[in-house]
């Protein structure tokens, strides 16, 4: 009993031959694609003609001025006044970009990461360090997971020098606090495995030779110790005066800090009492003249930290004088939704944020009032507040005099970033809706909803309506061109700016049948006749337009209360739907005969429990509606399934995933099948795959991953090696943040600026139509990773399997992975003998033949008599009757005319 393979056929003739009993020799995995009338692309091929570049406003973590007037920026942006700049550039003293320095390496923080340690309610350090050296140098660090610094020179490059004595990685933090007399000071976080302790060292470093002139150190807790010049050759230092072990970062609720003074040899000053704080909270110093220090305190248990958006916080600010005694204090309230800040100015004033609505730059005097004659300017969330020592400050990238208002010697520089998506939906004739926090598209000015056509263009016919001034987190469309946004607005003191949810037009206007809601509800008994019911945080929508909204309510115990609640097509509570009281943490999502799913339960359209899948559903991964109505989940910890709307599990679907896996995006596309993104442990990008209706592999699919960049190879990232060295290649890759199949592509939004290797700022539309003949499908299997060109014909085999590419076509396996093992005939049974073989659906023209024969030898068509043969798009069936004369059965793969 064998297999016999026959390679040597015409391309159109390839043949399975079988004797008796089953063996495996083919592998299937046919995929199902869209049939469209878009540009003949590869699938997951970019499309080169549509091209839109959406950005936003970028941000400035960091200030610094040399001594000759010129002004170091670092931040979260990728480009300046239009020129790329990975988040450091050297502006000259009127605002234009300085062309001679290119940095080897990038700042690029995002919103996410740009609060520092404060924790636990420490000492503050800043997310980014700029601090130029006295020789022109510029000390460079970013606190992200290893706490990097570096050192470049004067036009850019890396030039330690003798400063890379000082030690880095992962282990340590090192920042730098400022420089005098020939030294640089430095504050040193390390764990000491030896003693299990966190240790903290202010550290004089010589900036001639690197060597260390003195030491200051001790044992401390999880916070790091800081420093700040007195301003007579002496330091204040900040710390935690108790011995904690290491264990998490965040396993200590705060600990006790203290404020003592040093000398210029690192020797405590004995003349000065060290001053206590209380535990729990968390401190921001600031020098003030004549040796003293301001002290701003908040409780770290008010702050919501990665965030910072709790207002009306208590602030108490303490004035300390040289000999450590409190010489005044005062309380303000912080009220924005911005990170603390404050500054010292150099006539002992204090620059802040305190107190002000919306986010602003105050002037207060020692005792705490406010200081006549000062125009606030804004500061928005993520920027910096730097003071300049000859008077005025930076206030992000704007330049402000000491009065307030703009220095018109300045010109504010144009900082962008890539924009974040938050949602892509459809809209009608071939558009689509897009919703993100743009800055502008293209290089108009852009609110946070756009229109593109099919092109890619921006739609000039849609202009969002001047009401929507907040940012859309999400969008729905409807099938009239309608579509719901949920709107997050800037939160005022009274609360009346909460989320809510609009309806509006084609053309971007509100639509006035929709009253805007902000989760109240009508209540008879309740005062002005409205209940606030939460916060609205989701919303999903039925296809008459109803919508189910989840609403989040705080109670006075800090217990957070979530549930789904039904809305009319016109805004009004709806009376037939029963609350789903403190749902799973998982999108909702909607099937078209109105059942939807929470996780791995259903429910009716009034929200009653319909049943409950018998599997653990992976939380993280919303479920996907498939076009033909079945629902595709992520199972924890292993791969992916189909459940049919009767609740039965689809025994076709069971697709494994590699151990470890993570599923970021899985997108129905419109034949039953769907494209999943995931993650895999210890790999760097994500995997784009696509599966059929039958929950078989699309080979043809060759978006596995598209190269997605948030700068062009060779542009620096925030990635820094040990001690400052950049390793040989940096890469930092982008994200998919919104994906949706329309028309005829499949559009993927997200912080990227290349894919593959072209500019695309943002947003991409990818191939989807499948390959039509052979020579199409060679095109788009082998695009990414092409063989020799002898081996993409149609006798050829690249994977070396024993099956030739026009048999992997016919029959949908992966020409450039050995898989014949894989899918292959399997035996159906053997009472009457029966076989079944894949097929690549998107291959019609390849039609099978059966032919027989007794000795190897002169095939015959098969007849009736010997074989049945029947099958559909994605299966063939053979049976052999039990009269058979014939010995032997091939199998052809026939190109019809």
């Amino acid at each position: 009993m064998h297999f016999e393979f026959s390679p040597c056929l015409p391309p159109s003739r390839v043949a399975v031959v079988w004797q008796n009993a089953p063996q495996w020799i083919l592998k299937g995995a046919a995929g199902w694609l869209i049939m469209t009338d878009a540009p003949a692309l590869s699938p997951g091929e970019p499309d080169s003609a549509m091209s839109v570049s959406l950005r936003a406003e970028g941000t400035v973590s960091a200030v610094a001025v040399q001594e000759n007037g010129r002004v170091f920026l670092g931040g979260d942006f990728w480009w300046v006044n239009g020129t790329t700049a990975a988040g450091l550039a050297r502006m000259e003293m009127n605002g234009v970009v300085d062309g001679s320095f290119a940095p080897v390496v990038g700042l690029t923080q995002f919103p996410t990461s740009v609060f520092g340690w404060n924790l636990n309610g420490g000492v503050t350090v800043p997310p980014i360090t700029l601090r130029p050296l006295p020789d022109g140098r510029l000390w460079v660090s970013t606190h992200g997971l290893d706490n990097p610094w570096t050192v470049l020179g004067a036009q850019g490059s890396v030039e330690l020098g003798a400063l890379a004595g000082l030690p880095s990685g992962n282990a340590t933090r090192t920042h730098a606090e400022g420089a005098s007399g020939g030294e640089l000071v430095v504050s040193l976080y390390s764990h000491k495995p030896e003693a299990d302790l966190l240790m903290g060292e202010i550290r004089g470093v010589s900036l001639v030779t690197g060597a260390t002139i003195w030491s200051h150190t001790r044992a401390h807790g999880v916070q790091p110790m800081r420093a700040w010049p007195s301003g007579d050759g002496r330091w204040w230092v900040a710390g935690d005066d108790l011995s904690v072990p290491a264990g998490p970062l965040l396993g200590v609720p705060g600990t006790a800090k203290q404020l003592w003074r040093i000398g210029s040899d690192g020797v405590p000053d004995v003349t000065l009492m060290p001053v206590n704080f209380e535990r729990g909270f968390s401190q921001i110093f600031q020098p003030l003249p004549s040796g003293r220090i301001a002290v701003l305190a908040t409780d770290y248990r008010s702050l919501q930290f990665a965030g910072a958006t709790s207002t009306n916080l208590q602030v108490t600010t303490s004035i300390l004088s040289a000999t450590g005694l409190t010489e005044s204090a005062f309380s303000l309230v912080h009220r924005t939704a911005n990170t603390l800040m404050a500054q010292t100015t150099r006539q002992g004033q204090l620059l802040t944020n305190l107190n002000s609505e919306p986010p602003a730059v105050r002037t207060l005097a020692e005792d705490g009032t406010e200081v006549a004659g000062f125009t606030p300017p804004a500061l928005r969330v993520g920027n910096a507040l730097t003071s300049l020592p000859g008077g005025g400050f930076f206030a992000g990238a704007s330049r402000q005099l000491a009065d307030g208002t703009a220095d018109p010697a300045w010109q504010r520089p144009s900082l962008q970033r890539p924009a974040t998506l938050h949602g892509i939906a459809p809209a009608p004739a071939g558009c689509i809706y897009v919703a993100g926090n743009f800055a502008n598209a293209d290089g108009t000015p852009v609110r946070s909803v756009l229109r593109l056509r099919p092109d890619g263009a921006v739609d000039p016919n849609f202009q969002l309506d001047t009401q929507v001034a907040g940012e859309v987190l999400e969008i729905h469309s409807l099938g009239d061109g309608r579509f719901y946004a949920l709107e997050r607005r800037p939160a005022r003191r009274d609360g009346t700016a909460r989320p809510r949810i609009v309806r509006l037009v084609p053309s971007g206007a509100l639509d006035p049948t929709f009253p805007h809601y902000e989760g109240l509800e009508a209540a008879a008994s309740a005062p002005g006749g409205q209940t606030f019911v939460g916060e609205v945080r989701e919303i999903a929508v039925f296809a008459d337009g109803s919508l189910l909204v989840r609403t989040h309510q705080t109670a006075d115990a800090g217990l957070a209360s979530h549930a789904w609640r039904g809305l009319t097509p016109a805004g009004d509570k709806d009376p037939a739907f029963k609350p789903i009281l403190n749902p799973p943490a998982q999108a909702l999502i909607i099937q078209a005969d109105g059942a939807f799913w929470l996780q791995g339960q259903r429910y009716l359209r009034d929200g009653t429990r319909d049943f409950t899948l018998p599997a653990t559903l992976s939380s993280l991964t919303p479920p996907c509606v498939l076009s033909d109505g079945r629902v595709a989940f992520k199972i924890s910890g292993a791969g992916v399934r189909a459940v049919h709307s009767s609740g039965a599990w689809d025994p076709n679907v069971n697709i494994s995933l590699p151990a470890g896996n993570a599923v970021h995006h899985m997108i129905a596309d419109q034949a039953g099948g769907f494209i999943l993104e995931y993650a895999v442990p210890g790999s760097t990008s994500t995997r784009w795959e696509r599966y059929n209706r039958r929950g078989r592999r699309d080979f043809a699919y060759r978006a596995q991953p598209p190269t997605l960049r948030l700068a062009p190879s060779g542009t620096a990232t925030e990635v820094i090696g040990p001690l400052g060295q950049l390793p040989a290649h940096v890469d930092q890759g982008g994200t998919v943040q919104a994906a949706l199949v329309h028309g005829s592509a499949l559009w993927l939004g997200g912080d990227f600026t290349h894919i593959e290797g072209q500019r695309r700022d943002g947003l991409v539309r990818l191939g989807l139509a499948p390959p039509a003949g052979y020579d199409a499908w060679a095109t788009a299997t082998f695009r990414l990773s092409p063989p020799p060109p002898a081996e993409q014909h149609a006798e050829g085999d690249p994977d070396a399997d024993g099956a030739v590419n026009a048999l992997e076509y016919a029959t949908g396996t992966d020409p450039l992975v050995s898989d014949a093992h894989d899918s292959q005939p399997r035996l159906i049974s053997l009472e009457p003998l029966c076989y079944s073989l894949p097929r690549n659906p998107d291959a019609p023209e390849m039609v099978p033949v059966v032919e027989v024969s007794t000795v190897l030898d002169n095939w015959r068509p098969a007849t009736a008599a010997d074989i049945l043969l029947k099958g559909d798009v994605q299966t063939v069936t053979f049976q052999v009757h039990p009269s058979a004369t014939a010995r032997f059965f091939r199998v052809r793969f026939l190109a019809s005319p």
